[in-house]
């Protein structure tokens, strides 16, 4: 009997133990919505999930040591006293930029920092690099998304460009616009895509010039930007399940050591990955499949290596990951949650979602609720937990998401792998949020995101796009169903789209779904 076999059985012993012990794994019977302080962000429980006092132990000696070895975590405190974590009834300033995520960093803005802008309300301010008014007046027209005050650089985004927290802190115009309504509320809420150490000092800095109290609803910087990284969250997953719950993974400092590990693990796989541990979706992974290695040195890997990371505009910063990529998958599952403080309770999970994912570095591109067996749903959900009460204990609060991968060879049993976690706002979690806004009575409905890029499709503008799905689009006081436009169409290299469909049942959605894309395909 080997030892992988042994550790394998002992893992799936465990996850039915628990399953009957440990956790409570019904749907929430109520169905009641967990409101927040704001009204643009409801959070509705999909299931309950309770950790038993052996795990619950077991994550708090992890979360104790982490602490003790790096005391950085806990930092919200430091920007005290008049900036707090959490949510508040105060006017928000939102900003979805990605520019701090490696590899985007510099780039020309995506049209998709305009998503987080479906989370305003009345009163709010929203910041992004280059307006677009006619989406500002889909908004207000469709969702009934008014009195809401857009502002940005007002400059050519021409060579590098700034993170959105540095902006609103350095533009004079923009931090005058935010001083005014902080001023005038007495206080001010930061929502971001991603919480940074930048969201953190421009929190301080307005708290400190208006004289008001301002909540940041996110993470910790170092507790996120742990969360993020992908080495980090592979020796956490380790720890909480072991080996088995995860693809063979190392981290390695120096592209020959990247090109030797790949070299050696292309051996005995199929496919291998690196990946840039704190980029985001695709944009760090570089696969490789074992025919295409075949023959080549471990300098040669190392040669080509190096040029597809630089192309990439990578900065030779290390470790990088480099690990085995799964392949026979047959799902692609995220379980979403809100983190709550911990004296409001345990991490609250959301659902759970299949991602369609594209190409070889598996570039997301939608997603749809997951439709898995009881049995792995519910592994999914107190696997993940785990990770969840963890983070929180860390200091973690708000969006959360982790990925998962399933596959199957033929003849042999499932296997779940965890690969990542989303320690921010993403593609999921904020058409979510949005369709539990637009439908309260129905958190269940119909739903499908689309987030591709059309090659070869014409490039429509965004009041083009209006036009072009004339009879499809949600109203908020007519309709009951519909496409929901999430951000403008990018078309600066081509036609980038993303929409999301929500109906009564899954089935209407995805039809829906089908038909606004052939649409946008002249099918």
């Amino acid at each position: 009997m080997s030892r992988a076999w042994c550790l394998a059985d002992i893992r799936l012993l465990k996850k039915l133990r628990q399953g009957v012990q440990g956790f409570s794994m019904e749907a929430a019977s109520d169905n009641q919505s967990q409101s927040r302080d704001r009204k643009s962000l409801i959070i509705v429980p999909c299931c309950s999930a309770r950790l038993d006092k052996q795990d619950a132990a077991r994550v708090q000696t992890i979360a104790d040591r982490l602490m003790r070895d790096e005391p950085a975590l806990d930092a919200s405190p430091h920007f005290a006293p008049l900036v707090q974590q959490g949510l508040s009834d105060a006017p928000a300033l939102i900003f979805g930029d990605q520019q701090e995520i490696s590899l985007f960093s510099g780039n020309t803005p995506s049209q998709l920092e305009h998503r987080m802008a479906v989370l305003a309300q009345p009163g709010d301010i929203v910041a992004v690099h280059q307006r677009d008014k006619v989406f500002e007046d889909y908004l207000s027209t469709y969702l009934n998304l008014t009195d809401i005050t857009f502002i940005d650089p007002q400059i050519a985004q021409e060579g590098d460009v700034a993170p959105m927290a540095i902006e609103c802190r350095t533009n004079r115009q923009m931090h005058s616009a935010i001083d005014q309504i902080a001023r005038k509320a007495g206080k001010l809420q930061l929502l971001a895509f991603n919480t940074t150490g930048n969201v953190w000092r421009l929190a301080q800095d307005i708290s400190q010039h208006c004289g008001v109290r301002v909540s940041v609803a996110g993470p910790s910087p170092r507790v996120a930007r742990r969360a993020n990284d992908k080495i980090w969250f592979t020796n956490r997953v380790r720890e909480l399940l072991g080996p088995d719950a995860l693809p063979p993974a190392h981290g390695v400092f120096g592209p020959a050591a990247a090109a030797g590990h790949i070299a050696r693990l292309a051996k005995s796989n199929q496919r291998v990955v690196l990946k840039i541990p704190d980029s985001a979706g695709s944009a760090g992974n570089i696969a490789f499949n074992r025919d295409d290695l075949s023959g080549m040195t471990v300098a040669g890997i190392r040669n080509e290596l190096v040029e597809l990371l630089k192309s990439r505009g990578w900065h030779e910063r290390y470790p990088v990951l480099v690990g085995v990529w799964d392949c026979d998958v047959v799902s692609n599952p995220s379980v979403q949650f809100w983190m709550p403080l911990p004296d409001e309770g345990l991490p609250i999970v959301e659902g759970v979602f299949e991602q369609s994912v594209q190409g070889e570095a598996g570039k997301f591109v939608g997603a749809r609720r997951a439709e898995l067996s009881q049995e792995l749903h519910d592994q999914l959900v107190s696997e993940a937990m785990l990770f969840a009460c963890l983070f929180q204990k860390l200091g973690y609060y708000g969006r959360c998401s982790f990925d998962a991968i399933i596959s199957q060879t033929p003849g042999a049993r499932q296997s779940l792998h965890w690969i990542e976690c989303n320690a921010r706002w993403g593609g999921v979690s904020i058409p979510l949020t949005l369709a539990i806004q637009l439908k309260p009575a129905d958190p269940t409905c119909g739903f499908v995101v689309v987030q591709q890029s059309l090659t070869n499709a014409i490039p429509y503008t965004t009041e083009q796009s209006i036009n072009l799905l004339d009879g499809l689009l949600y109203e908020h006081d007519t309709s009951s169903s519909g496409i929901v436009i999430l951000s403008p169409p990018d078309q600066i290299q081509e036609m980038r789209i993303n929409f999301l469909a929500i109906a009564h049942t899954q089935k209407a959605a995805e039809n829906l779904a089908d038909t606004a894309m052939r649409r946008f395909l002249c099918e």
